[in-house]
């Protein structure tokens, strides 16, 4: 058990902010289990509200001590920073809403043999990463995403509807600069996929990127959806907008041939415990955890 626990509180420190779906997602243990481990970590935890996922919903992360724990154990502790663990609200809803892209992902492949997500960097990895390079933006998270020989090489961004026209474009500059050069021989074949909250969002992103295509003639895949489109559609059937006006669903989008991975445990949230399959998005805003007074009163009396 405190061996499960701990892998718990690992993702929490590898995913930065997690509700008790995105948890059970990666984990793969069911709900009441999850419930026990963060009653057993009530003092290694935060906890916030986030209304914007619904009335009375949480979510979790690391304590500052805790998160420096893992820091140190994997030799990170040079680029800890005490204050990335004091989240706004604002900093959690981006990473949420990132978790969950990806956990979805994760649900609508579970079934499919050769199908799955292989590699999925979160928030924490990517500040490591900036933070060697001495910038300041981070993004929300990498995935590679395997489909029969085809690996969606992906990096993730959200915007909450809070930003500014500067603000955002200034994002996208940084972000397609720094993609450009971790992948110079295909850009193109790279997908920068940005999740909004809303149409206004949508407009200034889209119109920002319209500018920068005369910045960056050779830009990667840069597609935009809007999170409430892709929870009522589904992660595979809903369609992104690219900066020219076309629409493309995930796996339409250009890929890299690739061979097939020889185990089925390189899947993430494939491993035999995976047991329980939740289908498919419910409920308006696509975040599938319903409010459970009782069980958070009772976790953190």
């Amino acid at each position: 058990m405190q061996k499960a626990r701990d892998r718990m509180l690992e993702a929490l420190y590898d995913y930065s902010v997690m509700s008790v779906y995105q948890l059970q997602t990666v984990l793969g243990y069911a709900k009441a289990t999850i419930y026990g481990y963060i009653h057993d970590s009530k003092n290694d935890l935060q906890k916030m509200d986030m209304p914007e996922i619904g009335r009375n919903h949480k979510v979790f992360y690391l304590s500052p001590q805790v998160a420096k724990v893992f820091a140190q154990m994997k030799k990170q502790e040079d680029q800890f920073r005490e204050k990335d663990y004091k989240l706004p609200p604002g900093y959690a809803l981006h990473t949420l809403l990132c978790n969950q892209f990806v956990c979805e992902l994760i649900q609508a492949s579970k079934q499919k043999e050769n199908m799955g997500v292989i590699e999925w960097l979160g928030r924490n990895a990517m500040q490591q990463r900036i933070m060697e390079e001495k910038k300041n933006h981070v993004m929300n998270g990498f995935i590679q995403f395997f489909d029969v020989e085809k690996r969606y090489v992906s990096y993730l961004e959200s915007f909450t509807g809070h930003e500014t026209w500067e603000s955002i474009r200034e994002c996208l500059e940084i972000n397609i600069h720094r993609i450009i050069q971790e992948r110079p021989e295909q850009p193109e074949k790279v997908l920068y996929l940005i999740l909004v909250l809303n149409k206004a969002t949508e407009k200034k992103v889209l119109q920002s990127l319209i500018g920068l295509k005369q910045k960056f003639p050779k830009m990667p895949f840069v597609a935009v959806a809007r999170f409430e489109q892709l929870a009522m559609e589904g992660i595979f059937s809903s369609n992104w907008t690219t900066p020219d006006g076309q629409r493309f669903s995930f796996l339409e989008m250009p890929a890299i041939e690739s061979k097939q991975p020889t185990i089925i445990t390189r899947f993430i949230g494939k491993e035999k415990r995976h047991a329980e399959f939740i289908t498919g998005f419910t409920g308006f805003t696509g975040f599938r955890d319903k409010p459970e007074e009782d069980v958070f009163k009772k976790v953190f009396s």
